[in-house]
């Protein structure tokens, strides 16, 4: 069997065909089964736009979230830094019905 992760081979494609549009698919930890002995139960994706926001906009950087956004992430008091640092801009995509994510660090 292959060890490369449900769905890589797929999210490779993927990438090869939207690369120039700034999209990228990743294949991130498989969905797995929340009964023992908890298996993988079949793939899940990462589409990422993030070379995308990068492309547009440019030198300026990518603008912060919406101030009710903000004040949601970074409004309690121990957030005083403020320093918002995310790491990309995107979605997860499973097939519907999926166990959730395996766990991962």
């Amino acid at each position: 069997g292959s060890c490369e992760r449900y769905g890589a081979f797929a999210a490779a494609k993927a990438t090869e065909r939207l690369e120039e549009l700034g999209v990228a698919v990743y294949s991130p930890s498989d969905s797995q089964s929340q009964d023992f002995p908890y298996v993988s139960t079949g793939p899940r994706w990462y589409v990422s736009v993030t070379p995308r926001a990068l492309r547009h906009y440019g030198a300026k950087g990518v603008p912060g979230p919406p101030a009710e956004l903000w004040e949601l992430l970074c409004g309690h008091e121990a957030d005083v830094a403020r320093d918002l640092r995310a790491r990309g801009l995107g979605w997860t995509l499973a097939p519907a019905g999926s166990d959730p994510q395996a766990l991962h660090a």
